[in-house]
Order: C-alpha cells, then structure tokens, then sequence
C-alpha cells in the first residue's frame, strides 16, 4: 500500500519544469552575475572610502582554503567535490525552495494581487529576506557586502519566481550564478 505524500511543500515538482523555466533562469544568472557584481565593486568602494577597508576579497571567500591543509590526496579531492556541489547544487535548490516556494507564497497571501505594486513589493521583499539571511557568514564589515550581493541577487530570482509562477528558473539561475562564482573566485579570474 503507497501513501500519497502529505504536504505539497514536500512535493519538489521536478515533472513541472519548461523549456521557458530553463532559458529564464539562463538569462537570470546572465542578469544576477551581471548585478551581484555591479553591488559588490559599488559596495566594495564605498566600505573602502567610509572605513578605509580596501582589501582584496579573494581570501575571505575562498571556498577550499580549509581543504587545501590536508595530505592525503584523495580525501583532499573528495572534500573538494563535496563542497563544490554543496555550492554550486544543494545550497541553491534548497535556497530556491525555500525562498521562492514557501516564503514566495507567504509573502503572495499577506502581498496579494497582481498589479505591479504588489509584485515590486513582494520582489523587494524577498530579495530584502534574501540578503539578511545571507548577512554574518563573512567576517566583520564584509557582511554588508554579502548582504548588498545577496540583496540584489535575490531579488533577480523573486523576478524570475514572479513571471514564471514557479521555483524552477530562479533555481537554475542560482545554480548558475554560483557555478560562474566559484570558478572565477577560486581560479583567480575575477579580482575583487
């Protein structure tokens, strides 16, 4: 005997997922790369200016610094695969259901209707959750800088969650940005 699953909230939807969910949420990284580096070179400079804290960014979020330590060569790998898809898969699913699945709809019951006013509102607000979430995983004044990047970038997935009515195109516009992200942070592409 199966038993139908309880709650839709436990319902991850994957047979709902387009063509348009996917070539959205391209774009929507496209946008949110585009943005959540614009916030952080803006933010960058003015913490430099009003604090005079102007370091390079590239150390407090290297990814792998606490693996780079350990000898052993397979473990050393493993663990690095391990965060990578931490990164770049389980923590944006998981975001994107959260934010754009449970607290979307929350913020669509107390936000409602369809007009421009109510969906700025609940896009801001979002992004707002978004980045405050996202605020005390940097050291001291780069929490602003996280929650500038965060801010903004979620509230390109709210836009995203806003035109397609679901979590799909911000979830691979989150993957994406995260992948592009973790590349270019620990290859030493970017310089922030």
């Amino acid at each position: 005997m199966t038993t139908a699953l309880p709650s839709r909230s436990l319902d991850f939807g994957f047979q709902d997922i387009s063509k348009k969910d996917v070539v959205l949420g391209v774009a929507g990284a496209s946008v949110s790369l585009s943005a959540g580096y614009a916030a952080m070179k803006a933010t960058e400079s003015l913490l430099c200016r009003w604090i005079g804290k102007c370091s390079q960014l590239q150390a407090h979020f290297h990814l792998y610094k606490y693996v780079e330590g350990i000898s052993n060569e397979f473990l050393r790998r493993s663990l690095e695969i391990s965060v990578t898809a931490y990164a770049v898969l389980l923590i944006p699913i998981v975001e994107e259901w959260l934010f754009r699945d449970v607290i979307h709809s929350k913020l669509e019951e107390k936000i409602p209707g369809n007009g421009l006013s109510s969906r700025v509102l609940r896009v801001f607000a979002s992004g707002a959750i978004f980045g405050a979430v996202h605020f005390g995983f940097a050291p001291g004044w780069m929490n602003i800088l996280m929650f500038v990047v965060s801010a903004v970038t979620g509230v390109v997935f709210a836009v995203l969650r806003e035109i397609t009515g679901n979590r799909w195109a911000p979830t691979f516009a989150h993957v994406l940005n995260n992948s592009f992200m973790l590349f270019l942070l620990s290859s030493n592409v970017l310089k922030i």
